[in-house]
């Protein structure tokens, strides 16, 4: 069915047989533009292996400075019992 509405916007906002295209069109084009910058955003992050290596280096400090603040501990313990058995 052809419109009786040659390009003009204002006249298709009012007209009841274009009831909310141009909203509906809007709309859509807004859409349109979060779509494209959640994607660039998530283009914009590091690589997968990146992360990896950064988290098992993270863990491998943390596993470390565990073992070397319990091996403390641990020397301190055994210099406390053997005081007392001397």
């Amino acid at each position: 069915m052809k419109s009786p509405h040659q390009n003009n916007e204002e006249e298709m906002a009012n007209c009841t047989y274009h009831s909310g295209i141009v909203a509906d069109i809007a709309n859509l084009k807004k859409s349109d533009d979060e779509q494209w910058d959640a994607i660039k955003a998530l283009q914009n992050r590091l690589p997968i292996w990146a992360t990896l290596v950064i988290s098992i280096l993270t863990f491998s400090l943390g596993a470390t400075l565990t073992y070397a603040s319990l091996a403390i501990k641990m020397t301190e313990v055994s210099k406390g019992i053997s005081f007392l058995i001397q």
